[in-house]
């Protein structure tokens, strides 16, 4: 890809099935990228090191995001590296069919907001490791555990909203967030 970058449409009436390793990787102009329903696989490194990246929309379908597509994973799961260092990123909106994170969001120091889909059954360790601009997290009703290191380094948490479904909490599952109540 060497287009103009800024907001990423990939067209979704083209019968495209999937988004090319590296296609964008390292593309310091793509500020958005909007992924329709069809994909079935974002390919290695696809968004990796995008770092001005500040949102993505998944599509509603089931589909596989290899190992570092943004930083894989999947609808069903983010797997560890999925946006490691998209510095820029601001807000992830997760599909309701993605119910299993892996540390998918290290060094993501601008995210201040993720929706966290109704289906996760636990927060695991690491899983917003040095994410310092989140100030507020839900856990979704269907958690039933926070693992220990959940939230390491996060400078700027202040809460985290925790349902009742919660039967399990490790020990400190809030590291270094000086701000968290």
């Amino acid at each position: 890809y060497n287009g103009s970058g800024g907001d990423i449409v990939i067209p979704g009436d083209m019968r495209i099935t999937s988004i090319g390793k590296y296609v964008f990787c390292n593309n310091q102009s793509i500020t958005s990228v909007k992924i329709p329903d069809g994909i079935e696989l974002i390919g290695d490194g696809a968004f990796m090191e995008c770092t001005n990246l500040k949102s993505v929309s998944f599509p509603t379908n089931y589909f596989r995001i290899a190992p570092y597509a943004f930083g894989g994973a999947g609808v069903t799961s983010l797997s560890t590296g999925l946006f490691d260092g998209c510095s820029s990123l601001k807000t992830v909106t997760l599909p309701s069919t993605c119910t299993f994170i892996l540390p998918a969001f290290k060094n993501c120091d601008n995210l201040t907001e993720i929706i966290l889909s109704d289906g996760i059954p636990k927060v695991l360790n690491g899983i917003f490791y040095k994410c310092s601009a989140i100030k507020k997290i839900y856990i979704p009703d269907s958690a039933t555990e926070i693992e220990s290191g959940a939230f390491t380094d996060c400078e700027s948490l202040e809460a985290i909203v925790v349902p009742n479904s919660v039967t399990q909490i490790e020990e400190n599952v809030i590291t270094n967030c000086d701000k968290a109540v």
